[in-house]
């Protein structure tokens, strides 16, 4: 019975499918619009389940007829019509959105400039800066007036700038008032440093200052003109130039501002006491100028004023370290760093041989036998660091190369040096001595004292002594073997080479010995920061005078003074300009005369 229903119901498929197959066949159109669909193959493999998955019998097709050959159900004119019309629509609007879609895409585009955008927005920003900058500066600056508007005239002029019946007026050379002074600085054409045009401007402020005392313009000028050349000798740089300059200038100044006690005497000849008072109506007096403080000084007043007024008290010692006795014993110097080398370490230990270079701060380490453990170069600035204004600020700039504190040299030596000294040459110190009896000519001596030194490996050694008396005579001048390897002889600020000092006279005891043929402990020795000096020559002298603490620097101590900045101040003297180094007679001579000076006009 179930084996007929299975038969029964895959016929009817079958059936349905023949049916299916025919329908859709008769649909086709013959002018083949569309394919016929592949005949779909009877499979009589089929399960239970499928047969009998569909109960229901399936959905009939809507029956086609064909009216005037066309399908009934299809859409007529006016609906395709409309269709297309709203397919139009539907475009035009997609197309309206993109545009507009890319429109804004285009407006919120970073437009950035180029670089040569950039470079000309900026120049033309500068160009109105700078516009403003000038208009404002207009406002401010004082109009000056040519040459052409200052005299009334017009370069070129010819007949047709001159009014008809007026006169014509020949046109002169302006000539300058040193022009027509003929004043002219001495020798001009001998090879110089410094500009001519330099020369000619401090000849004519000179000049400006001498006829305020001189008795006539040519004494004016013949004063001037020396001025001018004394100085122009003595200079090796422009720089030296100017300074000394600045100082003639002012002491010619407070020489007119304060006139000799004698300024209203006249000196009058016999003849025209004769002629009578008033004789050709011309000026018989003459005013001359006369430096105060020009009266000589004996030595023993010299030595008196010094003594008194100068020489440097035990605790003024102390606190420049000056080499001091420990004790009554004599055996050992106690030396007391001053401010200014209260970071320095001026003694090591004996078996400590780590050392730090005082040029460019660089640690390394010595031999016993005075050689170096590693061998290096030293790059440092030889001058010293000062502060100075720029663009309205201060900054520090090294005197040497004007490079700033970032710059780490700019010079190289083969060597490291230091200034420190193993702790034996402590005992080492001599005293000067003292008085053979109240007739030793060497007590009211005052002499003025300069040292050059050296590096080797275990710090600074004495070179040279340079001893000059009150008359700028020079009475001592050896050069010292040093004891030790000499790795540095300081050309720059000594002036010394080695083959002078292998070909030096005497040795370090030898020295001594002639400066003590000099002094005693009651003679006055002048220097400028003399405790460098009496360190170096390892002696203990009390009775100093010492430049840098006579003239103090404004800010004071640790501060001093430049030898060479208060000589060319006080005296107008310029030295230390030798390109060859310093010369040590130069400084103790200026030394001498500084407190000369000092003396003589307070």
């Amino acid at each position: 019975m179930k084996e007929a229903m299975v038969e029964e119901k895959i016929k009817q498929r079958a059936a349905s499918k023949v049916k299916k197959t025919a329908s859709s066949s008769s649909v086709e159109s013959t002018s083949s619009a569309k394919q016929s669909r592949p005949k779909i193959k009877f499979d009589e493999t089929l399960s239970i389940e499928e047969l009998f998955d569909d109960d229901e019998p399936a959905p009939k097709k809507t029956r086609i007829s064909r009216v005037d050959g066309k399908r009934a159900g299809s859409p007529q004119p006016k609906v395709i019509d409309e269709r297309v019309e709203a397919a139009k629509r539907r475009m035009a609007e997609t197309a309206a959105a993109q545009a507009t879609a890319r429109l804004r895409m285009a407006a919120t585009k970073n437009n950035s400039p180029n670089v040569a955008q950039q470079l000309t927005s900026r120049y033309e920003r500068l160009q109105r800066e700078k516009e403003e900058i000038m208009k404002r500066l207009e406002g401010k600056t004082i109009k000056t007036k040519t040459s052409e508007e200052e005299y009334d005239y017009k370069a070129g002029a010819s007949a047709a700038t001159i009014a008809k019946g007026e006169k014509r007026i020949a046109h002169t050379v302006n000539v300058t008032k040193a022009a027509a002074l003929k004043l002219m600085p001495l020798d001009p054409y001998t090879p110089c440093k410094v500009p001519y045009a330099l020369r000619s401007r401090y000849l004519a402020l000179f000049h400006d200052e001498c006829v305020k005392f001189c008795a006539s313009e040519e004494e004016a000028i013949i004063q001037a003109q020396q001025e001018e050349k004394g100085i122009k000798d003595r200079a090796v740089t422009k720089g030296g130039y100017t300074s000394a300059a600045v100082h003639v200038l002012k002491r010619l100044r407070e020489a007119v501002a304060t006139p000799s006690p004698s300024a209203g005497i006249k000196s009058v000849s016999h003849n025209a006491l004769l002629a009578g008072r008033h004789h050709g109506s011309i000026t018989l007096g003459s005013r001359k100028h006369i430096a105060p403080g020009s009266r000589v000084l004996s030595e023993r007043e010299f030595y008196d004023v010094l003594n008194a007024k100068y020489v440097l008290t035990m605790d003024q010692l102390v606190k420049n370290g000056y080499p001091i006795w420990e004790d009554e014993s004599k055996k050992l110097v106690q030396l007391i760093a001053s401010e200014r080398d209260s970071k320095k370490k001026l003694f090591a230990d004996e078996n400590d041989y780590k050392r730090v270079c005082c040029r460019c701060g660089a640690e390394f380490s010595i031999t016993p036998e005075g050689g170096y453990a590693r061998s290096e170069s030293c790059i440092h600035h030889w001058g010293r660091a000062f502060k100075i204004k720029t663009a309205g600020a201060w900054e520090s700039r090294y005197n040497c190369c004007s490079s700033d504190l970032t710059v780490k040299g700019c010079c190289v030596a083969d060597y490291h040096v230091t200034d420190t000294a193993p702790k034996s040459e402590l005992l080492t110190f001599r005293e000067t001595p003292s008085p053979l009896g109240p007739n030793d000519a060497r007590s009211f001596k005052v002499y003025a004292l300069d040292c050059e030194m050296v590096y080797t490996a275990f710090g600074l050694s004495l070179a040279r002594i340079s001893v000059v008396d009150m008359n700028d005579d020079l009475v001592l001048d050896v050069l010292i073997r040093p004891k030790h390897r000499v790795v540095d002889c300081n050309t720059r600020f000594s002036g010394l080479t080695v083959d002078q000092l292998e070909a030096a006279e005497c040795n370090f005891e030898q020295a001594q010995d002639r400066l003590f043929e000099l002094v005693n402990s009651n003679s006055i020795l002048i220097g400028h920061s003399l405790e460098s000096d009496l360190k170096a020559m390892r002696l203990v002298h009390h009775k100093v005078v010492d430049t840098s603490v006579v003239f103090p620097h404004r800010l004071g101590p640790p501060y001093k003074r430049a030898l060479k900045t208060i000589a060319s101040e006080v005296l107008q003297l310029i030295i230390q300009e030798d390109v060859n180094g310093h010369d040590s007679k130069e400084d103790s001579s200026a030394c001498m005369r500084l407190m000369l000076h000092k003396v003589k006009h307070g």
